[in-house]
């Protein structure tokens, strides 16, 4: 019967239909495990599917991780230890897609972190009811989505919701699981979440738009952590239609605030709204040059520059930033250890932490 209901609760996952129902912390991680290529903890339900397929799933899985741990990872845990402050216990994320990758190596000391994309939350497959081919067609599906993760450091929406689509699960939520089990973390509970209009953050398996999804995981040294993943479009002409999730970024506590591989959105005149929530309510933020435009701060923020910059790829045209060139030229510049972003085929990458000058609001 424990069996059953568990099913019928990952049936939610499809946008806007299911029933609730309970389903133990050991059941999502050991689903995310199996998913991520990596054996169960203890014997079960799983440990009999992790045939030869499954083996030379993980073998191949272990490989891409391993390479990505050696040239990028274990370089941003150590700079962002050295150069992002601490103090903060809400990450505000914006155009993050499903990547907690860089969210937990460079804020490890997050309770809470809001992120926002385009994508679909989607939902879990029952792998362990489908036939083997059908299961390793999905299991194939999930580790293709994170191709352009591990090469480039960032998710290519249409590549990453192909390979879902071919697998049979269209959203990005066992990529989050996948990559959170991945990264060392235990899985507690997956729950629906929606906005209500003053702000208020409710649980409840019939979501409104934005639908939400609260992931609550735990780290190997104990301290519990939680992601909100909300399919939310921020420019201004949906952000006006939606005074909820306005409200409810302005009650985050001071959070350190992240963005890279933004598409250069924020440099456009119909993305004032996440632009001031950003300027109102972070404690720094750290960005590329695909977020927030050099132009757009005031004096009351100061800059310490990281990397080196370079104009956009030919993907993008019209935000070439010469102020932003100019003060790489002009001011004291440091190392960026790692490649992360658009560039990552000439290593010309640049990072940017704004935080505000002391005695500023």
């Amino acid at each position: 019967m424990a069996k059953i209901l568990f099913w019928l609760f990952l049936s939610l996952f499809w946008i806007g239909c299911g029933k609730s129902s309970a389903v133990t912390d050991s059941e999502w991680n050991r689903l995310a495990r199996f998913m991520a290529g990596l054996p169960q903890t203890a014997p079960g339900e799983y440990t009999t599917l992790e045939d030869q397929a499954w083996q030379q799933y993980r073998e191949r899985f272990d490989q891409s991780w391993q390479s990505m741990q050696n040239s990028r990872l274990t370089k941003m845990a150590s700079w962002a230890k050295e150069e992002i402050p601490s103090g903060y216990s809400d990450l505000f994320y914006p155009f993050s897609g499903p990547d907690t990758l860089s969210a937990t190596v460079f804020f490890p000391d997050f309770t809470r972190a809001v992120f926002i994309g385009l994508e679909p939350i989607g939902r879990v497959r029952e792998v362990a009811q489908d036939t083997q081919s059908m299961r390793q067609a999905h299991l194939e599906a999930v580790l293709a989505s994170l191709r352009d993760l591990i090469q480039r450091s960032y998710f290519i929406t249409l590549h990453m919701m192909g390979d879902l689509r071919a697998g049979r699960a269209e959203g990005v939520l066992p990529v989050m699981l996948v990559l959170l089990v991945r990264s060392g973390f235990v899985i507690e509970d997956v729950k629906r979440v929606y906005i209500e209009r003053n702000g208020q953050l409710l649980e409840h398996p019939y979501t409104p738009y934005p639908a939400g999804i609260k992931i609550v995981f735990g780290s190997p040294s104990g301290k519990r952590h939680e992601i909100l993943y909300f399919q939310q479009n921020l420019a201004d002409s949906h952000l006006s239609n939606n005074a909820g999730f306005s409200l409810f970024i302005q009650s985050l506590k001071q959070p350190a605030c992240f963005t890279k591989s933004a598409s250069y959105l924020m440099h456009y005149g119909e993305f004032q709204s996440i632009r001031r929530l950003l300027f109102e309510q972070c404690r720094f933020i750290l960005q590329d040059d695909t977020g927030i435009a050099l132009r757009y701060f005031d004096r009351t923020w100061q800059h310490r520059l990281y990397g080196e910059y370079a104009p956009p790829i030919r993907d993008f045209r019209g935000v070439h930033q010469r102020d932003l060139q100019t003060l790489y030229r002009t001011a004291e510049v440091a190392a960026l250890p790692f490649s992360m972003g658009y560039h990552w085929t000439t290593g010309k990458q640049n990072m940017m932490l704004s935080t505000r000058k002391e005695g500023t609001p």
